[in-house]
């Protein structure tokens, strides 16, 4: 076989002799088997000779390069083609695989090389491998034979997974949560560093699955292992789980876990799974001291409304709606000077909330001619409501029915769960968002739709967000320093029909050396969370200035808090009463109903009251109206007893001077004929047929 100069190139080694058998065939028969072989090989093979020429040495090397076989040269040798190395550099005429192998006499192996054509900026890859080749009896190469396959796709393919690497790393480097991924086969568990934050660890654990097994709860952990199974069986869609798990502290963390498999074998067998496990911990400690305060509330007798610094009712309890007679539907929203116009003395309530906004408190009692009939002697009390910032946004207003001791249970709404987090990350240079699942739920994106344009997203916010995101995307594209900066605030989304959700937004600028300008952060739907978050501060307000005396008990009836007018009523200090059970107060119960029977009572219908003879500190002993109400666990089991009760002995004083008065001489103290008659009766009654009257007459008595 000739090379493009003429010379005539032999090829040796045991990779291209033919097999003993065939040595002594003619040599025609040689060059056909070589023939043969060439031309069924799966490589592309070329023959190069010392001063670049090249010729292809099968059908599938002309395929692969794509080119005429005698415009191949100028590959080699340079012309309009370039050759690149595997990092991207250009790659010399010498450093070429073939050229190696004809100048060093080395056989190279698996080098990559790149090569763009004239007129293209596609990079085409191959992998290639050279040996010299030798005339007989001759020191130098006088050739090489070089064999290649295309690797673009697979080279192409790779890039691809570690750019989507890159991004998905960065994508939850900011959310707090912690990322898995989870061989199914050798059991072997890989956490994110962020187990490292959430548990309060120094360094991460040598084996990720036994630590993360371990810290679960062992009521749970039965659960949980049953919950994987049968999602690696196949029975679930999503493995979905929430379950306690111990802090390096030993504290408990609430957290929730959700996974799925993502690579299964022909067989459908389960390889691997990846999820996300998020520590629900904080918004779970909101929702069980929203029902505390809930729970306080809902006990209270007292009728109670928030009102803004407006003049505008923020919220109106049922009881205040009753006793008021203004309904339940309408209230919110409604200016307070339109509610009480029906009232002749409403300057007197208008004037307790001015005085609240000026930073005051103030307490009165009101007569009021309700629209239904009758009149009633009101407490009220306006005190004002501040913000976080200390700013007065409006007045807590609490109106008691002093004319009888009817109780109304108020009720607020219970908070929604908090939506799950969601990551995302902008591409500042191209405006485009890529989205976690679980942003695309809370952003109102198709699940299929990965990556979205920024505006398509931009445009569901209302004025207010879009004015802050503009800034601050300005401020991002202006910053191109390596160093990172977060930022948080709330945005509010509006929903194709009309509804109004708040999420909070977390985001910082991450330069990607060589990938351009990012913007990472997550996005959490906290609607309800503001909300209870306002209604627990506003709860607080009302537990630190009711008129009633309040103290919450756990299970086993210690008290674990109690609110002022206890304090005033009973004479003991907080400190002196917690961990104390309330009846170590009490006297007698003159209803019938036993001190102790009174917390069965609760605990069986969900509420008790009545009359109690209780002992204040200094031992005076006065009568209470009281009441016992429960608050129960989502599995029915009690969590807290709520008791309030209020000093009802001026009202017992004054039934038994009237009926002394009705009953006895004002001027003497002797009986009178009321008493009397009311003895006389009662002997009727027993002894109806026989009995008999003595009856003395004073003369002159007046």
């Amino acid at each position: 076989m000739n090379d493009t100069a003429g010379n005539e190139i032999m090829m040796t080694g045991p990779d291209l002799a033919p097999p003993d058998a065939e040595l002594t065939a003619p040599a025609h028969w040689s060059e056909e088997y070589y023939r043969a072989a060439l031309a069924h090989l799966n490589e592309g093979v070329l023959f190069v000779s010392p001063c670049g020429h090249m010729v292809p040495g099968n059908p599938e090397a002309v395929r692969i390069l794509a080119v005429p076989p005698e415009k191949l040269s100028h590959v080699t040798r340079g012309g309009d083609w370039e050759t690149l190395a595997e990092n991207g550099a250009r790659l010399e005429l010498a450093d070429r695989p073939g050229m190696r192998a004809c100048f060093t006499g080395e056989t190279v192996e698996n080098q990559v090389v790149g090569v763009r054509r004239p007129g293209s900026d596609e990079v085409q890859w191959l992998s290639m491998n050279a040996a010299p080749v030798y005339q007989p009896e001759q020191q130098e190469p006088v050739g090489a034979v070089v064999t290649f396959v295309d690797i673009t796709r697979e080279r192409l393919h790779q890039e691809s997974l570690q750019r989507m690497e890159a991004r998905w790393q960065a994508l939850f480097a900011t959310s707090g949560d912690v990322v898995y991924d989870f061989d199914v086969t050798t059991r072997q568990l890989e956490l994110a560093p962020a187990w490292m934050q959430m548990l309060g660890l120094g360094c991460m654990p040598d084996d990720h699955y036994r630590d993360w097994l371990q810290r679960i709860d062992p009521q749970v952990r039965g659960d949980v292992e049953a919950a994987l199974r049968a999602h690696l069986q196949g029975e679930t869609a999503d493995y979905s789980v929430e379950y306690p798990l111990l802090h390096e502290s030993g504290d408990w963390l609430h957290v929730f876990e959700r996974g799925r498999v993502y690579l299964r074998d022909a067989d459908g067998k389960p390889l691997r799974m990846h999820g996300v496990i998020i520590d629900l911990s904080r918004q779970v400690r909101a929702e069980e001291a929203q029902r505390r305060l809930e729970g306080i509330v809902s006990a209270s007798s007292d009728a109670m409304a928030f009102i803004d610094a407006n003049g505008r009712v923020g919220f109106a309890s049922p009881a205040l709606c009753h006793l008021l007679s203004l309904g339940g539907q309408g209230v919110r929203g409604r200016q307070l000077e339109d509610l009480l116009s029906a009232y002749a003395n409403r300057r007197e309530l208008m004037q307790g909330f001015e005085e609240a906004l000026a930073g005051r408190n103030l307490r009165m009692q009101t007569w009021l001619t309700l629209p239904g009939g009758g009149v009633r002697c009101l407490e009220s009390s306006f005190d004002p409501y501040r913000n976080t910032e200390g700013q007065i946004v409006g007045a807590v207003c609490v109106l008691r029915d002093m004319t009888d001791n009817a109780r109304k249970t108020l009720l607020f709404e219970q908070a929604e769960r908090a939506a799950q987090i969601g990551g995302w990350m902008l591409d500042i240079d191209a405006d485009v968002l890529d989205l976690s699942q679980q942003a695309r739920e809370l952003l109102n994106i198709a699940a299929d739709r990965q990556q979205v344009p920024l505006a398509e997203v931009m445009a569901q916010f209302d004025e207010a967000t879009l004015k802050k995101a503009r800034r601050l995307l300005e401020a991002f594209r202006q910053s191109h320093s390596v160093a990172t900066h977060e930022i948080h605030f709330d945005a509010v989304l509006v929903t194709p029909h009309g509804v109004r959700r708040r999420l909070a937004l977390s985001a910082r600028t991450l330069q990607v050396v060589g990938q351009g300008h990012y913007v990472t952060g997550s996005v959490q739907d906290v609607t309800s969370l503001r909300r209870a978050e306002r209604e627990l501060m506003l709860s607080a307000q009302v537990f630190e200035h009711g008129s009633e005396a309040v103290f919450i008990t756990d299970a086993r009836h210690r008290i674990l808090r109690v609110n002022p007018a206890f304090e005033a009523i009973t004479g003991y200090a907080a400190g002196e009463v917690l961990g104390l059970t309330p009846d170590f107060r009490c006297v007698s119960s003159p209803g019938g109903t036993s001190i102790s029977q009174r917390w069965e009572l609760a605990e069986q219908t969900g509420r008790w009251q009545g009359e109690i003879v209780c002992r204040r500190r200094s031992g005076e002993h006065y009568y209470e109206w009281s009441a016992l109400s429960v608050v129960r666990h989502a599995n029915g089991s009690v969590l807290y007893f709520i008791g309030q009760f209020s000093d009802i002995s001026a009202i017992k004083a004054a039934e038994a001077r009237a009926l002394r008065l009705a009953c006895f001489d004002p001027l003497t103290g002797l009986p009178n004929r009321s008493l009397l008659f009311d003895r006389l009766q009662g002997v009727l009654n027993r002894e109806p047929h026989s009995g008999a009257v003595l009856f003395c007459d004073l003369d002159r008595f007046k």
